[in-house]
């Protein structure tokens, strides 16, 4: 990982270790900031949802004065997670979307209210054999808590692939019964990320397009009430 413009131009990113950082890929990087590029000279830049930092240093890099860092975990559903949940909902039965905090991170919402957000876009796409649920313990301990035979995880990339098969290897030992299942993003949703989306929201885009419509209005509120 490295700053791919700018004065610092090719000097390296080191991401903090362990399995909860995935820093945003440099083709992502370069489509975010070739949207933004002629606004960041001498801004002060918010890097929401931090982790390595990556886009805060690029913002730096480019021109920006002043870069503060802020690590937030991903708790907004987008285009990509609906896409993921339609296609799971017509392979199994029923699908439930688990919330489980990580109390290493510091969420934008509470549980009960990622599950209502989930809830509303799931009835708002007449999904009928879905719901969302708040559990506090391991992912595998919520598939026996709801019956589930099957984990369902979406992939972007390389790097969600190689964590994801981290964290089967251990779910196995922990729940032999429980298969994980892996379902490729959609094309069109590959370069979606939360840090990318929170970045184009700060700078006042438009996200309809990334995040479902039912509640994006919801997210724009919170998130300018959060930054006031």
């Amino acid at each position: 990982m490295r700053i791919i413009a700018g004065s610092c131009k090719g000097r390296p990113i080191l991401a903090p270790k362990g399995m909860d950082t995935r820093p945003t890929l440099d083709r992502v990087k370069e489509s975010l900031f070739g949207i933004i590029q002629f606004q960041l000279y001498g801004k002060t830049v918010l890097d929401l949802f931090a982790g390595s930092g990556n886009l805060g240093l690029e913002a730096l890099s480019r021109g920006a004065s002043f870069a503060a860092f802020n690590d937030m975990s991903r708790d907004a559903v987008k285009v990509g997670h609906l896409d993921i949940l339609k296609r799971a909902c017509e392979i199994f039965d029923h699908v439930t979307v688990c919330v489980i905090p990580n109390p290493a991170k510091h969420y934008l919402f509470g549980d009960e209210e990622r599950v209502m957000l989930i809830n509303r876009v799931i009835e708002a796409e007449g999904i009928k054999n879905a719901a969302a649920d708040s559990f506090s313990g391991l992912t595998v301990e919520c598939a026996r808590k709801h019956d589930a035979g099957f984990i369902v995880r979406g992939l972007r990339s390389y790097d969600d692939y190689e964590f994801e098969t981290n964290m089967e290897y251990f779910n196995k030992r922990l729940a032999p019964e429980v298969q994980t299942v892996y379902l490729a993003c959609d094309a069109a949703h590959v370069h979606i990320s939360s840090s990318a989306v929170r970045e184009l929201m700060k700078y006042g885009a438009d996200i309809g397009a990334l995040v479902p419509n039912e509640i994006s209005e919801y997210i724009l509120g919170k998130v300018e009430k959060n930054e006031q």
